[in-house]
């Protein structure tokens, strides 16, 4: 088998996989509690709207439980409030997806679900995972850039693995843990104020 056959076949296998990962029932509409608390976290997302972000959505996957909350509203025109299934532009999130295989997402529960399979595994092989995360220094002194993928070292010494992205009037970031057990995707509809950072510094390390 030559190399552009192998590539091909690679892609598609990838492919599937990645359909099958993001096939899984979505969040539902109420909180679902997952192990460990979550106040800080919700904290951090009212901490936020009141920082001037018009609405934000956050979603933890944890083990098999799903945590949901959101603050402020999605629409300031007619003033509905965010919602736990909005969908939202991910803007650079996407490198993470190009490096692996082309594909349309967009909710925090889809992040959830793709990054927690890639990071265990379940979308490459483990020669391709590894090069992903084969890192070099950023910007930044507390993060460190792969191929589409960013290790962050948090305030706490916890690793985590993801990217962020914004656009006009939007921000979002994605995380999950290194064995890929604990994931959070958070979206601001605003990007002129608040922190998505100080969001997984409280669900993460509690602070």
């Amino acid at each position: 088998m030559n190399r552009r056959v192998r590539t091909a076949a690679l892609t598609a296998a990838t492919a599937m996989a990645l359909s099958a990962a993001l096939a899984a029932p979505a969040v539902a509409a109420g909180p679902v509690a997952a192990p460990g608390g979550h106040a800080a976290t919700e904290r951090a997302v009212r901490a936020a709207v009141a920082d001037g972000v018009p609405g934000v959505t956050v979603t933890v996957r944890r083990g098999h439980g799903t945590w949901a909350a959101t603050a402020g509203v999605g629409d300031l025109k007619k003033g509905t409030p965010r919602s736990a299934r909005d969908h939202y532009r991910i803007a650079s999130i996407t490198k993470t997806f190009v490096a692996t295989v082309v594909q349309m997402v967009s909710s925090s529960a889809d992040l959830n679900r793709f990054y927690s399979a890639l990071l265990r595994g379940r979308l490459l092989p483990p020669e391709q995972l590894e090069e992903m995360k084969t890192t070099v220094p950023s910007s930044r002194e507390t993060s460190r850039y792969g191929l589409g993928l960013v290790d962050r070292k948090l305030s706490c010494g916890v690793h985590v693995w993801g990217h962020d992205g914004g656009i006009y009037g939007s921000n979002s970031d994605a995380v999950t843990s290194e064995d890929g057990r604990h994931s959070l995707a958070v979206n601001f509809n605003g990007d002129w104020s608040g922190s998505t950072d100080a969001i997984i510094e409280a669900e993460f390390c509690g602070r």
